[in-house]
């Protein structure tokens, strides 16, 4: 479908973000069904990836849709399609503050759209509010206790956030891998996905575990409990990159949230 159909909607969240910074490309209407029935496919037969890159190509076509109805500028194109974006991402989690900061900076990292912020905070909420509406459930996790702010305790959230700086860019970096791999294996998307799933499967009976297909909540919530292997972000970063390096679809947040 996405070879026959797709038009660049093969280029996911990447077009999404092109437009908004470019404000040149098209962003087809199409997008938001391949990439639902896409993601929809990949989590049915165990592919291990996320499902927020999914809200947000939805949320993006789909304001792209809208605007161009009512033919607005360039410049307003680009506050739309941020609010598809951030009403995507804060409704897939629960999360609309998240979601309205996610799509403003999303655009251009460190640089803050004060313009878009009402109208991204309120399609984020209304986005939030329908979901909720229709009975969507959020995973929802409870810090025990809060350790006091020390030198010490300080010093260690430093150096922890410095290693999952260094571990987004390996997973972002192993994903690229994985493509560039099976492009060269070969060109056709259907042959590269068979051959993606057929490794999946097997790392499964290597590692012998399902635990790092689909999304990985279950994992994480163990987490806060202390009971995951200290390996578990190799594992679920080898899953999520053979996944998406084959060409299944989903989102990459909620496996690097892992």
């Amino acid at each position: 479908m996405y070879s026959k159909y797709g038009k660049n909607s093969s280029k996911g969240n990447n077009l999404i973000i092109e437009q908004a910074y470019y404000g040149d490309r098209e962003i087809p209407l199409r997008m938001s069904v391949l990439v639902f029935i896409g993601t929809f496919l990949t989590h049915l037969f165990g592919g291990s990836a996320g499902r927020e890159g999914t809200a947000v190509q939805m949320g993006g076509s789909v304001s792209e849709f809208i605007g161009r109805i009512f033919k607005l500028d360039k410049h307003d194109m680009k506050i739309m399609l941020m609010c598809g974006i951030s009403s995507g991402f804060g409704s897939v989690f629960g999360t609309p503050l998240a979601g309205t900061i996610f799509a403003i900076e999303v655009i251009a990292i460190g640089y803050m759209y004060y313009e878009a912020l009402i109208p991204c905070f309120i399609s984020a909420f209304v986005g939030d509010y329908v979901a909720a509406l229709a009975g969507a459930t959020h995973s929802h996790y409870h810090i025990l206790s809060i350790p006091p702010v020390t030198p010490v305790n300080v010093i260690k959230v430093i150096i922890a956030s410095a290693l999952f700086g260094l571990m987004s860019i390996i997973f972002s970096e192993s994903i690229h891998i994985s493509k560039s791999l099976f492009n060269k294996i070969t060109t056709n998307p259907m042959l590269k996905s068979f051959i993606g799933g057929l490794v999946v499967i097997a790392l499964v009976f290597i590692f012998n575990t399902r635990d790092y297909l689909g999304l990985g909540l279950p994992i994480i919530s163990e987490a806060f409990e202390g009971n995951v292997s200290r390996f578990s972000f190799i594992l679920k970063t080898l899953f999520t990159s053979v996944t998406l390096g084959a060409g299944f679809q989903g989102g990459e947040v909620t496996p690097i949230f892992l």
